[in-house]
C-alpha cells in the first residue's frame, strides 16, 4: 500500500523556527561533489541545501577545482580536501547529514570517498548521481552500512543498481522500488514523473512532477533539499518526502508561466514557498 503525498504532509513535517534559534539548530551538512568536468552540479546541490534552511553547509572538493568552486559560492563554505585533510575528517565525523556524488564522475576517487564517509560517519548519507553509479558496481557496500543510505536514482541509474530493464521498472515501479529498499535496508527515491519514496515498509508517491522540470541540475537541487531537511532533524522518511514534494510543487507553480524551469529557479523560490506553506 502506498500513500500519495500532499501539501498538508509537507506542512506537517517541516518545523516552525523557534524565536531562540541559531545556525547550530538547523544542521551541519557536508557535501562532496564536483570534478574538472562538472563544477556546476555540486554548487547547485549546496545552494539548494542552504536555501532549504540549513544552518551550516560545507562543500568539500578536490584541490584542482577549489578555485573555481570557491568563486561561485558565498554563504556555503568550500573546503579543499587535500590541503585541509584534518578539517575534512572532522566534518565527516560531526556532520548531521552527508550528500555525495553530484558531478563527481564515475571513478575510483568517488568510490573511495563514498566508502570513507560510510566507514567514518554516524549520520545519514544521501547518495546521488555518480555516487550511485560507483555503488552499482560495488553492491556489497550495503552489507556493512544498513540504515544509513538514502539513494536518489532516476530510472536509468536504478536500472544499473537493480540490474533490471527500465521497461520492467516502469511497469511496476512502486513494488520494485519497495522490494529493493527492503532488501538493502535503504531509503530509495526513485525519480520520474511519479517519484516513489520508500524505506521498504512505508511507500509514498509524489505525482505532481511537470515536463518543465526536464532540465539539467534538477537532481542536484533535490539532493541538496533532502540533505538539508534531514540535517534539520526531520525524521528521515518525512524529510525525504517533504523535499521531493516541495521540489515538484515549486516547479509546477513556476511552469504556469515558464516553458522550462531551471534548478536555479527552484532554489530561488524554496524559502518563499516554505514560508507560504507554513504561515498561510
Amino acid at each position: 500500500m502506498s500513500k500519495i503525498l500532499s501539501l498538508q504532509d509537507v506542512k506537517n513535517y517541516i518545523p516552525i523556527r523557534k524565536d531562540e534559534s541559531h545556525k547550530g539548530n538547523y544542521g551541519k551538512i557536508l557535501i562532496l561533489g564536483g570534478s574538472r568536468r562538472f563544477t556546476g552540479a555540486p554548487c547547485i546541490c549546496a545552494s539548494a541545501c542552504m536555501r532549504s534552511g540549513s544552518g551550516l553547509v560545507t562543500l568539500a572538493v578536490e584541490n584542482d577545482i577549489f578555485p573555481i568552486i570557491s568563486q561561485k559560492l558565498n554563504e556555503v563554505m568550500v573546503l579543499d580536501i587535500e590541503n585541509y585533510k584534518d578539517d575534512f575528517e572532522t566534518l565527516v565525523k560531526t556532520a548531521d547529514c552527508i550528500a555525495i556524488g553530484c558531478g563527481m564522475e564515475k571513478r575510483k576517487y568517488t568510490l573511495d570517498k563514498l566508502i570513507y564517509c560510510l566507514n567514518n560517519s554516524s549520520c545519514p548519507i544521501v547518495v546521488d548521481a555518480d555516487g550511485i553509479n560507483v555503488l552499482s558496481e560495488n553492491m556489497d557496500i550495503f552489507e556493512n552500512h544498513k540504515d544509513k543510505i538514502i539513494l536518489t536514482p532516476h530510472e536509468g541509474e536504478f536500472s544499473r543498481l537493480s540490474k533490471l530493464d527500465i521497461n520492467r521498472i516502469q511497469k511496476d515501479k512502486a513494488k520494485i522500488a519497495t522490494d529493493f529498499a527492503k532488501k538493502y535496508n535503504a531509503i530509495l527515491v526513485l525519480k520520474g514523473k511519479e517519484t516513489v519514496i520508500t524505506d521498504g515498509n512505508i511507500t509514498y508517491i509524489s505525482n505532481i512532477g511537470v515536463p518543465a522540470m526536464a532540465t539539467g541540475g534538477m537532481g542536484d537541487c533535490l539532493t541538496g533539499m533532502i540533505a538539508s531537511f534531514i540535517g534539520q532533524k526531520i525524521s528521515i522518511l518525512n524529510a525525504v518526502s517533504s523535499a521531493v514534494y516541495l521540489h515538484s510543487y515549486i516547479a509546477r507553480n513556476l511552469s504556469k508561466n515558464m516553458y522550462s524551469v531551471l534548478a536555479s529557479d527552484i532554489i530561488q523560490n524554496i524559502p518563499y514557498t516554505i514560508n507560504d506553506i507554513l504561515y498561510s
